[in-house]
């Protein structure tokens, strides 16, 4: 049967149900063992040792998000021979019988499971069972007490939560430990919270903390308590105190080490922000507690913790990224980089100062001189990637020609005037100025097409002179009609389309950027070798060689345990980590198990992403794998918002990983590598090969012509299936995707990030979503019914039963108010700091309009699955019979 399966490369679920088969032949045959000890044991009455097969029975159980059967089927056979030891030993004292069989910890573990996959009965029914065990362990008699409290917690009728309490109130203490005591106070509290006695809750959750302060999980729930009683206060100081005590308690919980606690981050800075005008008991909460956290449970937060350096939480927010900067130097780099520049463009636009920009050159200063080697790095290859790796004039040129056509195409008749006049003069301002001096640098030509190479002159000069005066003559005119401007717009976008497109596809990279091209680092695990030939006149001095080898790779060893332990880049090696995805990370990272950039690919390619030519480099990384990276360039409020949508996306599948059926159905969110080389530029990841979707009519023949097997394209198919799910849910939230959709070798679904469109008002747009034409006919109405809408609404559900703490809400917040700001700062200007809180002020109430609007989407997602399939593919669900 094993044979007859695909292979397991494809990632099914069809081995599934032989691998259990094989766990219980082992369980079995492991049993029959036990059984002949137990036999020998019994006719000398004395007792087996079996702590080594219990305990590796206990770590050998199936996933939690597994079907309840599976853990009964389990579990039922366990305690069937955990029966027959007791039964052969029944001449032994109680005591000496507990050390023979698992059975408390295999109901309680079922009981577990049954809650989680809220199927309450049946947890209480096999606790039921464990009375018959008339001695246990101190620990397995707490964890069935509370096991059974918080069944009737989550049950939450009146019958059941005042049987809890019964329960807690008539529970003998004294042979708990304190993390015991207190967890069983936390309980009592919530209990209590419940049935409406918040005074008295917030007293037991004060009493809990006071019996054991470093248990983390009262920290946190005392957390929840404090921000809802803060939701129903009126009283502005009462508020204020309640939401500092929250937060304070949020923060000592994720220093404690509880990690659920750190999804409540967003939700910490999203109360931060509302302590007025001016820093209050809030920032001062912040400013003392945030720092004493690891460093590292901020990294998928730096952006946010950027962009507070011209808020009220300024202070705060530097302190926490001075010491990210000191530990995680690479990490911050990327987005430190892009705001700073960003602020000081609006320093000199204004012709002030601000905080803002003095704060990030402070942090900018503080990495340069604490990481020198790794800053001069870092610096040369993104001034590399900046000036050799910019689009071609021509390229530039053809985009703001398209852009003027579509704004032509919606005039009927008439004359050009005001704005769109306008438009051709600033056009002209910026392409036609004034050549910079000469410098003295390799100019590359490819295909016809003028390749910017550092702002050179003799590159400049000869793009005037081929297009200044035809421009003039066309559009900067007195007198200029529709007609003719829509026809000569036609004219040159067809002839700098020709000359675009003899760009060859293909380049080497020591033709552009020579510098990159000579970039060679060492990776870090790598010493001289001992296998190197050694000088006959030298070989007395062998071993001293020998010696100072090893002393050498005691240091490199040292270094790379205090880089555990401290989660820095340890000494200043200037080596450079591939940027990889903004994901939250569960625990420090490894920084030595990070990949380290080696060189760059000899060659790059020219590829067409979003309508335009753009340069997409490969870097050789220490793990083996070419990390391939596009360069783009854009205007910086798109650019922020794709680093925030990436690291809400990021933050979302946190959260579905944490859901069962999510991880049933094997869901997951993830965005790409970003990262921001400037305020207008930006590194994007993406897979070694991809294929525009509208340029594959038929995937199946594209499917088949690519993959190996009929097992490959099926598994194709699931992927894609999955894909298409995530891809409709983001739209169906935060609207269209940017630009067109990309598809891999294995079947995901590449896209510009989330293109989030703004009316007038500032009120986000919906983005209705429908399956692409040509996914719908290849999926086919069977995987489109059976898999597409139902990880959709698994999502939906994931992330509205997650939705309830206030985190995911706060993030949201934070996310779109963050997008709006820039769409209107784009619009108007370099503001200063003051003039940015003015503005935030002024959007306060469409941020709040937005969050709601968000919440409603995501409610119309939790519809039923016919009507959902509906609305996404226009298919009729199948009548009831």
């Amino acid at each position: 049967n094993w044979q007859a399966l695909p292979g397991l490369s494809t990632g099914g679920q069809a081995h599934i149900g032989l691998l259990r088969v094989f766990q219980r032949l082992v369980e079995l045959r492991e049993s029959g063992h036990v059984m002949v000890q137990v036999s020998d044991h019994t006719r000398s009455r004395t007792f087996p040792d079996l702590k080594n097969l219990l305990q590796s029975w206990r770590e050998r159980q199936p996933n939690e998000w597994d079907d309840l059967c599976v853990f009964d089927d389990l579990f039922v056979w366990r305690n069937h021979m955990f029966a027959a030891i007791q039964s052969n030993f029944h001449y032994a004292q109680p005591s000496d019988l507990a050390q023979l069989h698992d059975r408390p910890w295999s109901v309680i573990k079922l009981s577990k499971v049954a809650r989680k996959q809220k199927v309450p009965e049946v947890g209480l029914a096999s606790l039921s069972k464990i009375y018959s065990v008339t001695t246990m362990d101190v620990v397995d008699a707490y964890a069935k007490l509370r096991e059974q409290i918080v069944t009737c917690l989550e049950d939450g009728s009146a019958s059941l939560l005042q049987g809890g309490l019964n329960i807690i109130n008539n529970t003998n203490l004294e042979y708990f430990n304190s993390e015991q005591k207190a967890e069983l106070f936390r309980l009592k509290a919530m209990f209590l919270e419940k049935v409406g006695n918040r005074a008295k809750a917030n007293n037991h959750f004060c009493q809990a903390t006071m019996i054991s302060p470093s248990y983390a999980r009262t920290w946190e729930s005392w957390g929840v308590h404090c921000n809802r009683m803060s939701a129903q206060e009126s009283d502005v100081v009462k508020k204020k105190q309640l939401q500092a005590q929250a937060l304070g308690c949020f923060l000592e919980s994720i220093r404690l080490g509880w990690g659920k606690a750190r999804m409540k981050l967003p939700l910490i800075i999203d109360l931060v922000r509302k302590d007025g005008e001016l820093p209050g008991l809030l920032v001062k909460t912040l400013a003392e507690k945030g720092p004493l956290l690891p460093e590292w449970v901020w990294l998928p937060y730096i952006s946010i913790l950027l962009n507070g350096l011209g808020g009220i939480e300024a202070e705060a927010c530097k302190k926490i990224l001075s010491k990210i900067v000191e530990k995680y130097p690479q990490s911050v780099f990327w987005p430190l980089r892009a705001y700073y520049l960003k602020r000081r463009d609006a320093q000199a636009a204004q012709g002030g100062g601000t905080s803002s920009k003095d704060h990030a050159e402070e942090l900018m200063t503080a990495l340069r001189r604490s990481h020198p080697r790794l800053f001069a790095n870092l610096e040369l290859v993104v001034e590399e990637l900046l000036s050799r790796f910019r689009p071609s004039l021509e390229e530039e040129l053809l985009l703001a020609v398209t852009a003027l056509s579509k704004r032509i195409d919606q005039l009927s008749t008439g004359e050009v005037t005001g704005p769109l006049k306008n438009a051709f003069k600033s056009i002209a301002e910026r392409f036609f100025a004034s050549p910079a001096p000469q410098k003295e640098k390799k100019k590359s030509k490819k295909g016809g097409s003028v390749v910017a190479d550092g702002g050179e002159a003799e590159a400049k000069n000869r793009f005037n002179e081929l297009y200044e005066g035809p421009f003039t003559d066309h559009f900067l005119v007195a007198k200029l009609t529709v007609s003719a401007a829509r026809t000569r717009l036609k004219m040159w976008s067809d002839s700098l389309g020709r000359t675009v497109s003899r760009t060859p596809r293909k380049v080497a990279l020591s033709e552009v950027s020579p510098r990159l091209a000579g970039m060679n680092f060492l990776p870090c695990d790598l010493w001289p070798s001992t296998d190197a030939p050694v000088d006959p006149g030298e070989a007395s001095s062998s071993n001293r060689d020998t010696r100072a080898l090893a002393q050498h790779a005691a240091q490199q060893a040292v270094a790379a345990h205090e880089d555990v332990k401290g989660g820095s880049s340890g000494s200043d090696d200037g080596l450079i980590n591939i940027p990889d995805a903004l994901a939250a990370p569960t625990q420090a990272p490894r920084m030595e198990l990070a990949p380290k950039l080696l060189k760059f690919a000899s060659t790059f390619e020219i590829v067409e992403r979003e309508g335009e030519l753009r340069r997409r480099v490969g870097m050789v990384g220490s793990d083996g794998k070419v990390h391939h990276f596009v360069v783009g360039f854009s205007t910086y409020d798109l650019i922020s918002t794709q680093i925030g949508a990436a690291s809400l996306t990021d933050y979302l599948g946190s959260v579905v990983s944490h859901d069962l059926q999510s991880r049933r159905r094997h869901l997951t969110l993830q965005a790409p590598a970003l990262a921001p080389l400037s305020q207008r530029a930006m590194l994007r990841g993406e897979p070694a090969h991809l294929w525009r979707l509208s340029d594959v009519p038929d995937i199946g023949a594209f499917a088949r012509r690519i993959l190996a097997s009929p097992e490959d394209v099926f598994c194709f198919r699931r992927t894609l299936a999955r894909e298409t799910a995530y891809a409709l849910v983001m739209q169906r939230l935060f609207g269209r995707s940017e630009g067109e959709m990309y598809l891999d070798g294995n079947g995901a679904l590449v896209s510009g990030g989330l293109a989030l469109a703004f009316d007038d008002s500032g009120i986000l747009r919906e983005g209705g979503a429908e399956i692409p034409a040509a996914v719908k006919e290849f999926l086919g109405d069977l995987l489109v019914r059976g898999a597409v809408v139902p990880a959709m609404s698994t999502l939906a559900k994931a992330l509205a039963s997650s939705s309830e703490g206030g985190s995911i809400g706060a993030y949201v917040g934070m996310f779109l108010s963050a997008a709006l700001f820039e769409y209107h700062a784009a619009r108007s200007g370099n503001k200063t700091d003051e003039e940015a809180r003015e503005l935030r002020k002024t959007l306060s109430g469409r941020d709040e309009s937005n969050v709601d609007g968000w919440k409603a989407r995501l409610q119309a997602l939790l519809v039923d699955e016919d009507d959902l399939l509906k609305s996404v593919s226009g298919v009729n669900p199948v009548p009831n019979k």
